[in-house]
């Protein structure tokens, strides 16, 4: 009876199965750039110029990314051969199209206009239906909060599709003013949905988003227009992009303590940061002036990827890349290729540098409350949302009938609790579990 109890007390936890991987690290020089290893790259056929400045990939089987561009266009492609899937014009002076974004499952893609105000545009994804709107409001205790209208909720059902996002993916960007009184404020989002930050005038707010409490104040970012912001894919770090001098600094959230400068190039621009989907490597994406041999200014398309553990220089590309990367980076579900958008209105999917991936820890599993990654060095840390305060016995198992402890995690502030799994090597198949101690 008491095993009976304590079964049916086993919090939900996804079934894994998988076999212990050693990953490796290697040196690379961080000297002149080069090109990307290119899978397809295909320009826009526009009567107009335009750069593209949002792009997405899909998680689902089938493979598709998505290019939106400053002449209002949102395009899909074949993630393998960059084939156009469809292509919709987005309503008359929405402005460029900023960001694509594809719901967790693959099947709805969103879509937002700089000039159709906070709002995101859904899509169905098989054929670019347009499905309603993913409504933004910032409310008075400074939280973002999304909410589908009443079209996207009638023409889906349930949440109207509000479960499906993966809220790191967006970017809400709030300008009030005008001319040099104008000021602009960037909310960006931590992974699991628990942290938001707010940056503005070279000041980076994090808060809670189960209660608006602030958690941290740092200085950073830019001091006028948008700053590129990220979170580490943990949540336990945040970094930010600023121009004088240009580096990107990463900062621990728990007590603010800077822990790594990636220092840029004089003049540099960056338009984006993205970590890899494990947080062994940090990318910027942007622009770099220099002078050419007549003595002329002229710029060009910059990539780098730098290692966040030792805050080197893993690769640097800068062909192929146009006279800037006008767009973030996005992934593939496995993260051994990326994609990207240049100013010319060229998409980009390439190959992820090799030395990243060696580096990069697996995701092999992410759900709403949880996930589990494999490191470089073959252990294996999973996440799991609980109770804050309460501790957890985790159990393993290698043919799902005995199970053994193997530790116990006690949930932090946020209700997250993890476990590191460092006897997993040489294991073709282990499950866990975990349940709440009374």
């Amino acid at each position: 009876m008491e095993a009976e109890r304590r079964l049916a007390s086993v919090k939900a936890f996804p079934l894994l199965i998988f076999g212990a991987v050693v990953g490796m690290s290697l040196c690379f020089p961080a000297g002149a750039g080069s090109a990307p290893d290119i899978v397809w790259e295909i320009t826009t056929p526009s009567a107009l110029a335009n750069s593209i400045q949002g792009v997405g990939w899909s998680p689902a089987p089938a493979g598709q990314v998505a290019f939106g561009s400053t002449d209002r266009w949102l395009r899909t492609r074949d993630a393998q051969n960059g084939a156009l899937a469809f292509s919709v014009l987005q309503p008359h002076r929405s402005g460029n199209v900023d960001q694509t974004i594809y719901s967790s499952d693959g099947a709805f893609l969103a879509v937002h206009n700089s000039a159709g105000g906070l709002d995101y545009r859904v899509h169905r994804a098989v054929d670019g239906t347009f499905l309603g709107l993913l409504t933004v409001a910032i409310g008075s205790d400074g939280l973002v909060r999304f909410a589908p209208d009443s079209q996207l909720l009638a023409g889906v059902g349930g949440d109207g599709t509000l479960s499906r996002w993966r809220l790191a993916e967006f970017t809400v960007s709030v300008t009030v003013g005008s001319g040099y009184q104008r000021t602009n404020t960037t909310f960006n989002f931590s992974a699991d949905g628990q942290l938001q930050s707010a940056t503005s005038l070279g000041n980076i707010e994090i808060r809670r988003r189960t209660d608006g409490v602030l958690l941290r104040a740092l200085r950073g970012g830019l001091l006028q227009g948008s700053t590129p912001v990220a979170f580490t894919p943990d949540g336990a770090g945040i970094a930010a992009w600023s121009e004088s001098p240009s580096r990107t600094t990463l900062w621990r959230i728990s007590d603010g303590i800077v822990l790594m400068r990636f220092a840029g190039a004089t003049n540099e621009g960056v338009a984006a940061i993205r970590f890899t989907p494990g947080g062994a490597a940090l990318v910027t994406s942007g622009y770099l002036p220099y002078v050419d041999n007549a003595g002329l200014w002229q710029q060009k398309g910059v990539i780098r990827f730098w290692g966040v553990s030792e805050g080197a220089l893993l690769q640097m590309y800068d062909a192929h890349t146009g006279l800037a990367v006008t767009s973030p980076v996005a992934w593939s579900p496995d993260a051994t290729q990326f994609a990207f958008g240049t100013y010319e209105g060229t998409g980009v999917v390439a190959h992820t540098p090799l030395e990243v991936q060696n580096s990069e820890g697996r995701l092999l599993w992410r759900g709403q409350n949880g996930s589990f990654l494999m490191q470089p060095d073959g252990n294996v840390r999973l996440t799991q949302a609980g109770v804050p305060g309460a501790s957890y016995t985790v159990e393993v198992t290698t043919n799902s009938r005995a199970w053994r402890a193997v530790g116990v995690a006690t949930a932090n502030s946020d209700g997250y609790f993890q476990f590191l799994d460092t006897n997993c090597h040489g294991s073709s198949m282990r499950l866990y579990r975990s349940w709440r101690v009374p």
